[in-house]
């Protein structure tokens, strides 16, 4: 008998305040249980996946799939114990702005299947959301999901420095295992994990600098110019969100250690260190003989905002027509789309062109990979929400928007009723995920929301605060 018990306790991993049950663990996993954690595993390892040999295709329609599966049994469940449903308040903006999207496309002639496609891209993931909010998960089950989203992060970072000798700094291709294609979430998921990792570090300092330094390196190897201005903004958030939590809860009793300037000075010499990679080995940021490196770190962030197509960083021998590299600063093409719009009709500019008017999925048709350019002469790289505004128009935007508010009114609500240390570091972190959820959301691609790459560990992790605050081993 006590060699059994000694077995069983050499099975269990121990972090600070969170202790996961080993292989005798797995046997009281529950089916909802189960399930998330494929979708997190499925999620998380698309690129490996796709190396493999499987169609990215296939594991799109596997993890879509199991959302749905996800979510209706959860409402299933809810239903026999006849308790409400838990969530549907903070998807209702987004129903909105599907129901505008859909009426615009009848509207405006859209075809079923662009309809279809536009309510998927919009509703599934939300259901994954819906779906943890509701399904019996308890803090036992909670903390497993927890350990294994750290390992998955962790897991990343073999991929990345396979990438980084075998290929070296470079856009697409192994980002983490999460993708081999969608290079922006290069610097959405590094930003992600420091989210987690910079409310911890302030908190309590140590060697947590390290990993800070390590996923703030990830998107240099990917070739993310952006991360020399994302970067320091999120530091700054981080720190102004702890101050502002310890402050709140000092009052109270509750006394998270203080800030201070040994943890400040590592982080500045990571932003400078980061700086310099930046400038030394990303190509297009490299600085040449002509001007003060600063200057022309600048000159280039302007140009990649707000260049034409006769730009000297579009130059090409080849004309707009025949090299689709040729493209519109960011914030040019919300202009000129913005413009574009307003052109034919407020109506059109507030309720859009109707939904799935410019997906670029080929399931909706043949030659639709430059459908924007094909339709209205602009091509760039936008948002989510400047495709919302082509399809939804301003009033689908704003609904959009409303999703993101409900969630940090729900997560700050949280927030302030949770009382220990642990839980306020981790509700701190979320909200600053979902702030990058929203930064790339609205401002720099439609990969965090359309890979299922990065929304289901940070809907899991948002779900297990709502529900259970940081769900720590007590005794």
């Amino acid at each position: 008998m006590k060699t059994t018990l000694n077995r069983e306790a050499s099975m269990r991993i121990k972090f600070p305040e969170l202790e996961v049950s080993g292989f005798s663990g797995l046997r009281q996993l529950s089916i909802g249980e189960l399930l998330v954690a494929s979708l997190l595993v499925l999620s998380m390892t698309q690129g490996a996946w796709v190396a493999a040999g499987v169609r990215e295709s296939i594991l799109k329609a596997a993890l879509e799939a199991g959302f749905i599966a996800l979510f209706a049994m959860g409402v299933a469940q809810r239903l026999r114990s006849k308790q409400p449903l838990s969530g549907i308040q903070l998807i209702l903006p987004f129903c909105v702005a599907v129901l505008i999207g859909l009426v615009s496309g009848i509207a405006q002639g859209a075809s079923f299947m662009e309809s279809l496609f536009y309510v998927r891209l919009l509703v599934v993931p939300l259901l994954f959301l819906v779906g943890l909010l509701n399904v019996r998960l308890d803090e036992v089950a909670s903390r497993r999901l927890l350990l294994l989203i750290a390992s998955l992060m962790l897991l990343q970072l073999p991929f990345f420095a396979y990438k980084w000798m075998v290929i070296g700094v470079e856009e697409k291709h192994w980002i983490g295992a999460l993708s081999q294609t969608a290079g922006q979430l290069g610097l959405i998921f590094p930003m992600l994990v420091l989210s987690l990792i910079l409310p911890r570090y302030l908190a309590s300092g140590s060697w947590l600098v390290l990993l800070i330094l390590i996923y703030s390196f990830l998107p240099i190897i990917n070739e993310k110019r952006a991360v020399i201005i994302v970067l320091p903004a999120l530091f700054f958030a981080a720190a102004m969100t702890y101050v502002r939590i310890s402050s709140r809860y000092r009052c109270n009793g509750i006394d998270l250690q203080r800030m201070t300037l040994g943890k400040l000075a590592p982080l500045i010499v990571v932003l400078l260190t980061i700086w310099i990679s930046s400038v030394k080995l990303i190509p297009s940021l490299q600085c040449a003989g002509d001007g003060p490196c600063v200057q022309q770190t600048v000159k280039y962030g302007s140009d990649y905002l707000f260049r034409d197509y006769l730009s000297p960083m579009n130059a090409s021998k080849l004309s707009k027509e025949e090299n689709t590299n040729i493209q519109l600063g960011r914030l040019m093409l919300i202009k000129e789309s913005t413009l574009t719009l307003a052109d034919k009709g407020w109506e059109t500019l507030f309720f859009g062109l109707g939904g799935g008017a410019i997906n670029p999925s080929p399931n909706l048709g043949p030659n639709r990979t430059d459908i924007m350019f094909d339709k209205f002469g602009l091509r760039g790289t936008y948002s989510f929400c400047l495709m919302l505004l082509w399809e939804g128009g301003i009033a689908s935007v704003i609904a959009a928007a409303g999703f993101f508010v409900f969630l940090w009114l729900a997560l700050g609500k949280q927030l302030a009723g949770v009382h220990t240390n642990s839980s306020i570091i981790f509700g701190g972190g979320i909200i600053l995920m979902v702030a990058v959820l929203a930064f790339d959301f609205f401002i720099y691609s439609t990969a965090g929301w359309l890979t299922h790459s990065v929304t289901p560990f940070i809907f899991t992790l948002s779900a297990i605060f709502l529900r259970h605050g940081y769900p720590a081993k007590v005794g």
